[in-house]
């Protein structure tokens, strides 16, 4: 393994012994490293990884496939070209991957034992490819993060700034999803139906946009929900959340007695509250 700290100098190139051998970005110092140097000054690594409580900024580009495995710190990148071939996945041990711009990638995440931590740092960036695993996802920083592939993570969502945007189904996984007061999850695409728990602190917002979004699971907590965007929000589930709904535009439906959790349920902007399906029983207010 050769790990690279804050001021390293290597004049010449480093050969691996092999594809096993590890190239390493890690201290405690933050530092930058130009990845066009991968196939021609370091050659022949295989395993690349960020360790270490720093902050390391990758520059330039490669064409080699660098599958990044970020177990602690920060791994801090303005393009998708930044971490190697476009066949490359990335892996997350507890670290965090910070976009310095916008941009989409559409690699393969693996969220492992510690979790995944995403900083969208004021950017709006899109996670396209599968991400599965046993860790959960943490979403920091202003901007908007958009989850649009078919993900299978187990380990939870944890919303702690910004907005969250869904464009499929299975974006948050299988585990629950929390909230942070004051920030958003956003219907990314319209007709997802979310089967995720959730559990709502502070002030939550959901934005519709102008798509229908139906919330399956249970929502609770002490927090309340409001309702922003043109579209439609259906709640169907046995919810007990208790800071009560503010409806500030488009549409609320409600699907159970208990939809609208324990509190109030405040109309803004001239709403439309939409009863609930045929058969279904209407909630006590």
């Amino acid at each position: 393994m050769l790990q690279l700290q804050a001021g390293y100098s290597i004049i010449g190139n480093v050969v691996a012994f092999s594809a096993t051998n590890t190239l390493q970005l890690g201290g405690a110092s933050n530092a930058s490293f130009d990845v066009s140097q991968i196939g021609t000054q370091y050659l022949g690594f295989g395993v690349f990884q960020k360790t270490g409580t720093s902050t390391w900024t990758l520059t330039g580009t490669t064409s080699t496939v660098t599958s990044w495995a970020i177990n602690a710190g920060t791994l801090a990148v303005s393009s998708d070209s930044n971490l190697g071939n476009s066949s490359g996945s990335l892996s997350f041990h507890g670290g965090t991957l910070q976009f310095l711009s916008g941009f989409t990638t559409s690699r393969a995440v693996t969220l492992n034992a510690g979790g995944g931590t995403f900083d969208t740092n004021g950017n709006n960036a899109t996670l396209g490819g599968t991400i599965s695993g046993s860790g959960g996802l943490t979403k920091i920083g202003a901007g908007t993060l958009t989850l649009s592939g078919s993900n299978s993570y187990s380990g939870g969502t944890t919303l702690n700034a910004g907005t969250l945007a869904v464009g499929s189904n299975s974006a948050l996984g299988t585990g629950a999803l929390t909230f942070a007061s004051g920030t958003t999850l956003q219907a990314a695409a319209n007709g997802l139906s979310l089967a995720n728990a959730m559990t709502l602190n502070g002030t939550s917002t959901v934005d519709t946009q102008t798509n229908a979004l139906t919330l399956l699971g249970t929502l609770s907590g002490s927090g309340g929900l409001t309702k922003i965007g043109a579209g439609t929000l259906t709640l169907s589930g046995s919810n007990s959340y208790s800071g009560g709904t503010t409806l500030s535009a488009g549409t609320l439906a409600v699907g159970s007695n208990s939809a609208l959790g324990t509190g109030d349920l405040t109309l803004r902007m001239e709403p439309r509250c939409r009863p609930p399906p045929t058969g279904s029983r209407s909630p006590t207010r």
